[in-house]
């Protein structure tokens, strides 16, 4: 999504928080804690909070990606316009978690479930070679 970094940056350079490049994106940290990573992505940006679980969330803007992610939420959005109607919004999310992170709050994280194998693939059925 064309202009999302430039916009998102403004908003996160805001917010008390250290921009660094981390997994190949803009990463925002607080006292070498990571608070927040920009995603981008062809049909939507998204600010990704690492302990978004933790989050009150009063707006219900949060998504959880997936049913195995435990912690991280993200905010996302398709127009720069979008982010922009809700810049209060997002530096307040950023503030609130940076105050988790000096709270030194943790989620407590499920057991991951074990993985089934396709019926398929049995133990040694794959040969690598060297």
């Amino acid at each position: 999504m064309a202009g999302c970094n430039k916009t998102d940056a403004e908003n996160c350079t805001d917010c008390q928080v250290e921009e660094a490049l981390k997994w190949g994106t803009p990463c925002y940290t607080h006292n070498n804690h990571n608070i927040v990573l920009i995603h981008v992505f062809k049909e939507y940006c998204a600010y990704l909070f690492f302990k978004g679980a933790l989050l009150k969330d009063p707006k219900g803007i949060l998504i959880q990606q997936t049913e195995n992610v435990q912690s991280a939420r993200q905010i996302r959005f398709t127009s720069i316009s979008e982010i922009k109607k809700l810049e209060k919004t997002i530096k307040a999310y950023i503030f609130e978690a940076i105050e988790v992170e000096k709270a030194v709050l943790k989620l407590s994280l499920k057991r991951w479930r074990s993985i089934k194998c396709l019926k398929s693939l049995k133990p040694g059925s794959i040969k690598i070679k060297n």
